[in-house]
């Protein structure tokens, strides 16, 4: 596997996540010291961005095309702050959209996303989902309370077509798959439960949702036509709290674990229960926290390495001890 482009972050910053843009020309990370950054895959940091505060979520616009500033934007939710719609072109906030609370004031999002088509802005706060006209800032246009959790919603996806369709993962373990179409009510329409942990991601595939937990060490495969879990992906390694994002591009699942592995799978398989690895290749000694794949580019993987850690230095300390593996977002040329 060939290493193209990678960048570093200085010693207690590590990265979070990192995301393709749909066009395939550049890549959206975010750090743990509030920063949002655009790499281009040919040259260096396109722009670095700051939030005032933790950043959550970051989510491209789907129509994103460089070559049209009206589309290169992306989204992005942090602590306590409205969702920012970043202007990658003027390198500056384009318009938020609030969330309010029932006490009326800003509520803290943990997930964002666009619907199929970019006309919504959807975002999950602590027990509800906020809907947003994506071309009227301001205030949602109508906010659907999540009944079954009393936890934030950490995760959303949309079927990627115009049937409103969303899965909503929940710090509670939960995933509710809700319609919501432009001039239609907001409703659930399916609960599928069974994590025993937080829901970190859930991701649409046709009919198919993906979704994985915290600590937990295999990605499950729900069939929304039976509501039933019909394939576990795995074994990978995670003990940590922290979200190890994975990605699917055509048939091919690629997610990271907490040895610094590369682990693919083949969702083609017509096994059902436990899938086992495809391929499994040694990308870094630290925690392999995401990976991103572009349908443009199917030989290249965008993935972030690093964790919070934290170095004390005694007396008893050897001065042969190797420090934390500096956290850096790698861009591999792998074989398809």
């Amino acid at each position: 596997m060939e290493t193209v482009q990678r960048w570093s972050l200085p010693a207690g910053d590590f990265y979070k996540c990192a995301k393709w843009s749909p066009d395939g020309s550049c890549i959206l990370s975010s750090a743990e010291e509030n920063q949002l950054k655009v790499h281009s895959i040919n040259k260096e940091d396109l722009l670095t961005l700051a939030e005032p505060d933790s950043i959550h979520d970051i989510c491209w616009y789907p129509w994103m095309n460089a070559q049209e500033p009206a589309t290169n934007c992306f989204l992005s939710c942090s602590r306590d702050q409205p969702i920012h719609l970043w202007d990658v072109s003027l390198h500056k906030v384009r318009c938020n959209y609030v969330a309010m609370d029932h006490l009326d004031q800003v509520a803290t999002c943990y997930s964002c996303t666009f619907n199929a088509d970019g006309r919504l802005v959807v975002a999950g706060s602590n027990k509800s989902i906020h809907v947003f006209d994506s071309s009227v800032p301001g205030r949602s246009i109508v906010d659907v309370a999540v009944k079954t959790t009393e936890a934030p919603v950490s995760s959303l996806s949309f079927r990627r077509d115009d049937t409103g369709v969303l899965a909503a993962g929940s710090f509670a373990g939960h995933i509710g798959v809700y319609d919501i179409r432009i001039g239609e009510d907001p409703s659930q329409v399916m609960l599928l439960a069974g994590h025993s942990e937080g829901v970190t991601q859930v991701l649409f595939d046709g009919w198919n949702v993906y979704s994985v937990a915290r600590k937990e060490d295999r990605i499950w495969q729900w069939d929304l036509r039976t509501s039933s879990v019909v394939k576990h992906f795995g074994p990978r390694t995670s003990t940590t709290n922290q979200r190890l994002y994975f990605s699917l591009c055509g048939t091919r699942l690629m997610t990271g674990d907490q040895d610094g592995n590369l682990i693919a799978f083949d969702t083609s398989s017509e096994e059902a229960g436990s899938i086992e690895p495809t391929e499994i290749t040694k990308v870094a000694n630290t925690v392999t926290s995401s990976v991103s794949t572009s349908a443009h580019h199917p030989d290249l993987v965008a993935i972030t390495v690093g964790e919070r850690s934290f170095h004390i230095s005694d007396d008893t300390s050897s001065d042969d001890e190797i420090p934390p593996e500096p956290s850096h977002l790698s861009l591999f040329r792998i074989k398809v």
